[in-house]
C-alpha cells in the first residue's frame, strides 16, 4: 500500500487529499506482515456521505465536546487490510485543539509514515494541560470499560436488535489502547511531544497474549493502569507547577 494505490483503490481525488498519515502498529514499530494499515486522511469535501462525531465520542477517540465539533465531518472505510479514517480539515483541526490523542499522534509519526502533508497542522495544536488531562483520562477510562464489556457481550450495532457475542480479542486491544493512552499523556505532559510511539509495545504484547479471561487481565493489568494513571497525573501537576514558577532574575 502506498499513496497512489490508496487514491486509486478508494477513489480519492488527489487534488482534494491534503494530508495522509500511517498510524497504528506501523507507526508504533510493531507491525507484522499481516498487520493492516491504519490511515488518517485529511481531505476537502468530495461529495461523499459524511458523518458527525457521535461515534468518536462514544468510543473514546475524541473528547465529548459537541460545541467544538459543530459542523464536523468525518467518514470511515473499513476493509480487512485497511482502516481508513477520513476527516475534513476543520474537523481535524478541532480534534487537535481538543487534544484527541489519535489526531495528536499524526504530528509525531516517523517521516516514512507521513505519506502526504500540505497543511500546517502543528499550528492547530498548542498543549493545554487541562484539555490534555480531560482527553487522556476520558479516553483511557472509556477503552478500559469497553474492554470489560467486550469480554461479556457487545451492545447492538446499527439495526441489530440483539447483542453480539463476546469478542475477547478486541477486548484485549481496547485494554492495550487504554494503557497506551496514559503513556502518551505522560510524554506530552513531561516533554510537550510524543517522543516514543513504541513505548507501550512490549506491554501491548503482554496484554494481547494473555491467555486468561477478564478476571486474569484485571489481576495483571489493573495495577499497571493505576500506576500509569498516577504517573500521568503527577506529570500534569509537575508541568503546572513549572508553568507557574517565577522566572529567574
Amino acid at each position: 500500500m502506498d499513496l497512489d494505490t490508496l487514491h486509486a483503490r478508494f477513489r480519492l481525488d488527489p487534488a482534494r487529499t491534503r494530508d495522509v498519515y500511517l498510524v497504528g502498529s506501523h507507526a508504533h514499530g510493531c507491525a507484522r506482515e499481516a498487520s493492516d494499515h491504519d490511515l488518517f486522511v485529511v481531505m476537502e469535501d468530495d461529495g461523499r456521505k459524511w458523518f458527525g462525531m457521535q461515534w468518536m465520542y462514544r468510543e473514546g477517540w475524541a473528547p465529548r465536546e459537541p460545541a467544538r465539533y459543530r459542523g464536523a465531518k468525518r467518514a470511515f472505510i473499513g476493509e480487512p487490510d485497511v482502516q481508513l479514517w477520513i476527516f475534513q480539515p476543520a474537523t481535524f483541526a478541532a480534534m487537535l485543539r481538543g487534544h484527541a490523542l489519535c489526531a495528536i499522534e499524526c504530528l509525531f509519526v516517523p517521516p516514512a509514515c507521513v505519506w502526504k502533508q500540505t497543511l500546517d497542522l502543528r499550528a492547530d495544536f498548542e498543549l493545554e494541560l487541562d484539555a490534555l488531562q480531560r482527553s487522556v483520562e476520558s479516553a483511557a477510562q472509556i477503552h478500559l470499560e469497553k474492554a470489560a464489556r467486550l469480554f461479556t457481550t457487545q451492545p447492538p450495532k446499527g439495526r441489530r436488535r440483539r447483542p453480539l457475542p463476546p469478542d475477547p480479542t478486541q477486548a484485549r486491544k481496547q485494554l492495550a489502547h487504554a494503557l497506551r493512552f496514559l503513556e502518551y499523556g505522560r510524554q506530552l505532559a513531561e516533554r510537550g511531544a510524543l517522543i516514543d510511539l513504541g513505548a507501550s509495545n512490549s506491554l501491548r504484547a503482554e496484554v494481547v497474549g494473555c491467555p486468561g479471561g477478564w478476571a486474569e487481565l484485571e489481576r495483571r493489568f489493573t495495577p499497571v493502569y493505576e500506576r500509569r494513571l498516577a504517573a500521568f497525573r503527577e506529570a500534569c501537576a509537575s508541568a503546572r507547577a513549572r508553568s507557574h514558577a517565577p522566572s529567574p532574575p
